[in-house]
């Protein structure tokens, strides 16, 4: 069983006695961080921690900071990183044009000032956003003249739409940033293309095939660099980082793990 916010914590628990089931708490979000998450439903995760078999962690920032708050539950942690679909290789080298894309949520925490900031110093370059923007976002970047706000796609769409970028951004600053784990950073590395992000621990593994940020100003010059780039051996090792996170192999790691789980407590394997 496998549960993902303390509202279902109840319901997992009378799952698990019924099926005398692994309960596994996937701890894939900072909540504190969502504005229209109640406080209480943050405050309940640590209790959903200690009532669960197995935690799984997507992003290292979560699994040390539950992990110093409940160092008693760290043999159980996991940590099973994000993933993308197994994709068609990139048709080619990344386009010349200097477009700057970007696939995702366009809400409040969205970096709206870093983005603008880009597009003001960069009018030559465009930036490119897939998602649907919130009010603010609306307001400020739709009036931009080389920011198209392109609306949602479809997954399907998704590598044709990053076929033709030169650049991938990821808008992030603040408290949430220190939690996350960005998918968009996988999804960006199958196609080869530089990444330009604000401050992320999650991302410092990848060393300079992301151009970290912390103000709108280095946002800027990130962006201006990561399009200058001209680098085949740093595409390729993008590239190499993607092919490895594939959704299949994720999903073979976290079948061992139940795998491993089940024959320690004791319980049958099907």
């Amino acid at each position: 069983i496998i549960s993902a916010l303390p509202v279902w914590q109840e319901s997992a628990m009378d799952l698990r006695r019924r099926w005398q089931a692994l309960l596994v708490y996937d701890c894939h979000d900072w909540l504190a961080g969502f504005p229209n998450t109640a406080p209480a439903v943050h405050a309940a995760v640590p209790d959903s921690i200690r009532r669960s078999d197995l935690v799984l962690f997507c992003g290292s920032g979560l699994r040390d900071y539950y992990g110093a708050l409940l160092p008693e539950m760290a043999s159980r942690f996991h940590f099973v990183g994000n993933g993308i679909p197994e994709w068609p290789e990139a048709p080619g080298p990344r386009p010349a044009d200097p477009v700057v894309g970007y696939v995702g949520a366009l809400e409040e925490w969205f970096w709206l000032e870093a983005v603008a900031e880009a597009a003001r110093r960069l009018p030559q370059a465009r930036f490119v956003l897939a998602g649907s923007p919130c009010r603010l976002v609306r307001e400020v970047l739709g009036r931009m003249p080389n920011v198209t706000l392109k609306g949602e796609i479809p997954p399907s769409q998704v590598p044709e739409f990053l076929s033709g970028c030169r650049a991938g951004m990821i808008p992030r600053s603040g408290e949430l940033a220190r939690f996350m784990a960005p998918i968009k950073v996988l999804e960006y590395f199958h196609f080869g293309l530089p990444v330009v992000s604000g401050p992320m621990p999650e991302l410092n593994r990848f060393g300079p095939l992301v151009l970290q940020a912390s103000t709108p100003a280095e946002f800027a010059n990130a962006v201006r660099t990561a399009l200058e780039e001209n680098d085949t051996s740093r595409e390729e090792a993008r590239r190499a980082e993607a092919r490895a996170a594939t959704w299949r192999r994720r999903a073979e790691q976290l079948n061992q793990i139940l795998i491993e789980s089940r024959q320690r407590s004791g319980l049958p394997l099907s």
